[in-house]
């Protein structure tokens, strides 16, 4: 997405009308090979390693066979509680077994067992050798930090329509992975905290996956998106997973937020996670997978309990690529439209000549 995008362009996402029809659906394609190669630590991971003998990493099991059990016992693009605990309990044990197997020196940093992942520091090469010939390590993902995308919100999905017919996206939530949410302002319900008072607040949860800043939401960022969705889908409940430390966020504190979003997915009725944030641009599909295969195990996961990833497609006016994560397969990537006549715009960003990036704007077209 440009940057400066005129505050009345907007992004014409899915995500309402998922969250407001209330089901996100559950097909999805499960990850299989991240790419790596046998016995081949990606080259990014190795060249950081290489430079500062440390290097963080997220490792990504296979869950192949207990993704397509727990489609199975998902039908309606419900989350199915025990099915999911079920299979929490099958990637804990594969985590154990990973990690047993690695030096007593190498500590796991954070599991997420919702999804069959762990992140890990690595200080000794043997560690990344073991991990990329073990036969449950499907991949490793670097450790990314990414920033905010810039929202706004959603003329052009027909939700006056949808609303007035009454679905309203009432008994179900969306999961706001973003800087936080300011829940005491009105119009989440004027909560004095999570889910308090019942019955009129919007958030039942908040909470902190990055380092706690002390604030509900310390940029802003989180409760515009957070004001998207609950106008999008008045009737629906918000849950607030604040995982930015300043500016940007970790990888690891993302994949802990989506990994409690899968662990309590039927509890929250969750039919999407909103991701309004991105990192590096990638031009094709296969070579993100190849890079992310814990997120794409997250994802895929999601996809099974009913839950849908709406992601950023990006803010840095790329023509030919989308920014992590929205590049992952099972993400529901979201760009911007204009909506409205704006004339010629030049974004400076889109092209290298002097020719307006959009030599015209319409409502609903797409940006440069």
């Amino acid at each position: 997405m440009p940057r400066g995008v005129p505050p009345a362009a907007l992004i014409a996402s899915l995500l309402a009308l998922v969250v407001i029809a209330g089901s996100a659906g559950s097909s999805a394609t499960a990850g299989s090979s991240n790419g790596n190669g046998a016995n081949v630590v990606p080259p990014e991971i190795q060249a950081d390693f290489d430079a500062d003998g440390v290097v963080e990493v997220i490792v990504a099991l296979e869950n192949d066979d207990v993704l397509n059990a727990l489609r199975a016992r998902t039908g309606n693009g419900r989350a199915n509680g025990q099915a999911q605990r079920d299979a929490a309990q099958e990637f804990k044990g594969r985590n154990d077994q990973v990690v047993a197997g690695l030096p007593t020196d190498a500590a796991s940093v954070e599991r997420y067992d919702q999804f069959g992942a762990f992140s890990l520091t690595v200080t000794d090469q043997r560690v990344l050798d073991l991990l990329t010939r073990h036969p449950l390590v499907k991949g490793l993902e670097p450790v990314r930090e990414v920033e905010v995308a810039v929202a706004q919100s959603m003329p052009f999905i027909n939700q006056p329509a949808v609303a007035t017919a009454g679905i309203t996206g009432a008994g179900t939530s969306v999961a706001i992975i973003d800087t936080g949410i300011s829940y005491t302002v009105s119009f989440f319900g004027s909560c004095t905290s999570p889910g308090v008072p019942a019955g009129t607040c919007r958030v039942p949860f908040a909470t902190d996956f990055a380092p706690e800043d002390g604030s509900n939401d310390a940029m802003g960022h989180g409760t515009n998106v957070a004001g998207i969705a609950g106008s999008v889908a008045p009737g629906t409940s918000l849950l607030s997973l604040d995982v930015f430390n300043g500016n940007t966020a970790s990888t690891t504190d993302i994949l802990e937020g989506l990994n409690w979003v899968i662990a309590n997915a039927a509890a929250f009725n969750t039919k999407s996670v909103n991701l309004s944030l991105g990192g590096a641009v990638y031009s094709s599909q296969s070579s993100c997978d190849a890079q992310s295969s814990a997120t794409l195990n997250a994802f895929t996961t999601l996809r099974a309990n009913g839950v849908l990833p709406a992601v950023a497609s990006g803010n840095n006016a790329s023509k030919n690529g989308v920014t992590w994560p929205g590049c992952v397969t099972g993400a529901h990537a979201v760009g911007a439209v204009y909506d409205a006549d704006y004339g010629p715009r030049n974004w400076n960003a889109c092209t290298s000549t002097t020719t307006p990036d959009d030599a015209t704007t319409a409502p609903d077209k797409v940006t440069c």
